[in-house]
């Protein structure tokens, strides 16, 4: 019985070696600084805002996504910031996020899922629905700029399907219907 618990004691040491040999290396990328690397317009197409305007929403959430490690390979919080914004402005996949920056794409999942919820943590105070009072005023902005009449907000990239009355019935309806 002794010689049978050896041998498997043998075989689970082989294993753990052998699944140790498994692992692939780690291997640490250079990623570029885009503050450094990409010009004001350059910057400005990439992530849709100003370098001054990023670096104001990363100081504005850097408690909330700063990840203490010991490690020498964290991901910045600037970092953070652009590649949650890259994301959202294009809408691409996180897979591609990874490889533009040189993450993994679980990293960037991580960084998604921190950099959103500090963004939404911030919602009260930046967005407010209006009382009736602005609601009113709203109603004539849009009347002035548009011939709107009633509407108290626009949605960018939404169309919603309306059906156009009257004699300028053809203005209020888009290319897409």
């Amino acid at each position: 019985m002794d010689v049978l618990r050896q041998l498997q004691h043998l075989q689970r040491v082989q294993d753990i070696n052998y699944n140790r040999a498994m692992r692939r290396e780690r291997v640490f990328r250079d990623r570029d600084d885009p503050y450094d690397s990409l010009s004001e317009e350059c910057f400005r197409m990439r992530f849709r805002l100003t370098k001054n305007t990023v670096q104001n929403v990363t100081d504005m959430v850097r408690q909330d996504i700063e990840q203490p490690t010991r490690r020498n390979h964290d991901v910045s919080s600037e970092l953070q910031v652009l590649i949650a914004l890259r994301f959202y402005a294009t809408g691409g996949f996180q897979l591609t996020m990874a490889g533009v920056h040189g993450l993994s794409q679980t990293t960037v999942c991580n960084v998604l899922k921190r950099v959103t919820i500090a963004l939404a943590r911030l919602r009260p105070h930046y967005i407010a629905f209006p009382n009736n009072v602005e609601l009113d005023s709203v109603k004539v902005r849009f009347l002035n700029i548009a011939g709107f009449p009633n509407c108290v907000g626009a949605i960018d990239c939404s169309h919603i399907r309306i059906i156009g009355h009257g004699d300028n019935g053809q203005r209020f309806i888009n290319r897409k219907g």
